[in-house]
């Protein structure tokens, strides 16, 4: 992974969608690898399985262009994009975890919640990461899909005894994190992600697109950010599916 120094920000007001607006750049070859796009709102942005974003003021909603190489190339990317995202706000304080494969959680009033996601879209040689986090505001219940596995909250509900970061001062120091990764992230992103993987060692049901439901133990992630869960048959390997707790 090539050496970096520099981590261009461009600021938006208002915008339909910071993915849209930074692929149009990419088009117009003006948007370098590590560089993002951030905006205070956005009024048509989007999430997993094309779902639309709530997106009021206050929260991070960025697009960052990451190389094709490992681990980003390939499906361990989520993942290894949210290790990157967690740890920053680890280190700012907040009690996080990774959701596999691509949430955000934060410890809020005694229970996990949902503060963020990352969306990955890949055209030609161009891949960028959509990153959206609940730093002051949080969707209403009602807003959730159904059968979300956690409820949201934003990253000020979690930490009342301090006075939060701002939006901008939290994506600049993600942006500068992901512009300074070691050389060796390619090699050392599953621990990034084992330090903080939300249910690690405890009984889980993963609900595949098909409708099946596997039950184990979350024993870890594997090289291509598959998840791995453990039974009575042994162990078994996953690259799709939605994750809950099991009772």
């Amino acid at each position: 992974m090539p050496n970096r120094q520099t981590c261009a920000i461009t600021r938006l007001d208002t915008v339909d969608s910071v993915l849209t607006y930074a692929r149009a750049m990419a088009q117009k070859g003006a948007f370098g690898l590590w560089e993002s796009v951030t905006a205070e709102r956005q009024t048509a942005g989007r999430g997993q399985y094309g779902r639309v974003w709530e997106s009021p003021a206050g929260n991070i909603y960025a697009a960052l262009r990451l190389p094709q190489t490992p681990p980003f190339n390939g499906t361990a990317a989520a993942a290894a994009v949210s290790a990157v995202v967690a740890a920053v706000l680890f280190d700012n304080g907040w009690d996080v975890r990774i959701k596999w494969p691509n949430d955000i959680v934060v410890r809020c009033r005694g229970r996990w919640c949902k503060a963020g996601g990352i969306l990955l879209e890949a055209k030609g040689d161009v891949l960028i990461a959509g990153i959206g986090i609940n730093v002051t505001a949080a969707p209403d219940s009602t807003l959730l899909r159904e059968g979300a596995a956690l409820p949201a909250a934003s990253l000020a509900e979690a930490r009342e005894d301090a006075r939060p970061l701002s939006a901008q001062e939290l994506w600049e120091q993600m942006a500068m994190r992901f512009a300074s990764l070691p050389e060796n992230f390619s090699r050392c992103w599953r621990s990034f992600v084992r330090a903080r993987l939300l249910w690690q060692g405890e009984c889980v049901t993963l609900t595949l697109s098909d409708g099946r439901r596997i039950v184990g133990v979350l024993a870890d992630i594997g090289p291509d950010g598959e998840l791995i869960l453990a039974g009575d048959g042994g162990c078994t390997q996953w690259l799709e599916g939605a994750l809950t707790k099991s009772d």
